[in-house]
């Protein structure tokens, strides 16, 4: 290995619009699991995320989704944000993401959520990626690993790692928080969000 390298990067990746406490959670799990490790956010271009899934862009913009991350997380001496999906740098697909970020670490753990374990087969270059580098899968909501296996998840197993998601995490969801602020729900958004977002949205002055 490259002494050149740092060893162990935890990419959490994702839209963050917003971040949640949640998210802030997964950061926290990830990194018992591997201490040695940087955690690193990476939001996504919502650009390519609505040609892709048609998510929702309308709610945050790019650049406050990152600011609100690195503002959300300055308590983290290891954690970090990186705006190479944000700026351009990379196209936006997972792989082509850790490549360039496997260029200054040894090792790279991908986190997700168990809802994303039934998509994995139709990622760009999905049979590299999860062959090549570890996924730690966050289990909430009664669903676990095992159970959500697939013939894909099974080829490439021994690189699938589990972890549990605390109880009190389990329901929290940035869809939920973009519904709470449509509607002027602010204890939802309060109990749910970092104290960063939570000033923010307050400032918007779209609540009610």
């Amino acid at each position: 290995m490259s002494t050149d390298k740092r060893d162990t990067a935890v990419l959490i990746m994702g839209t963050f619009n917003p971040i949640t406490r949640a998210h802030i959670a997964l950061g926290e799990g990830a990194k018992e699991k591997f201490p040695e490790a940087d955690i690193i956010y990476v939001p996504s271009n919502l650009s390519f995320m609505k040609g892709w899934k048609n998510v929702d862009d309308s709610f945050l913009k790019d650049n406050d989704r990152l600011a609100l991350i690195r503002e959300s997380i300055k308590g983290y001496s290891d954690f970090s944000a990186a705006d190479i999906e944000i700026t351009g740098v990379s196209d936006g697909r997972t792989y082509n993401t850790v490549q360039l970020i496997k260029e200054s670490y040894n090792k790279i753990v991908i986190v997700m959520g168990i809802d994303k374990l039934g998509e994995l087969d139709r990622w760009y270059n999905a049979d590299k990626l999860f062959s090549e580098n570890t996924i730690l899968v966050f289990e909430r909501n009664g669903e676990n690993l095992e159970s959500m296996m697939t013939d894909f998840i099974r080829a490439h197993r021994e690189n699938f790692k589990a972890a549990a998601m605390p109880d009190c995490y389990e329901y929290i969801s940035s869809t939920a928080v973009r519904e709470a602020f449509d509607s002027g729900n602010l204890s939802v958004i309060e109990k749910d969000v970092p104290e960063a977002v939570y000033t923010f949205l307050l400032n918007r002055g779209n609540c009610n």
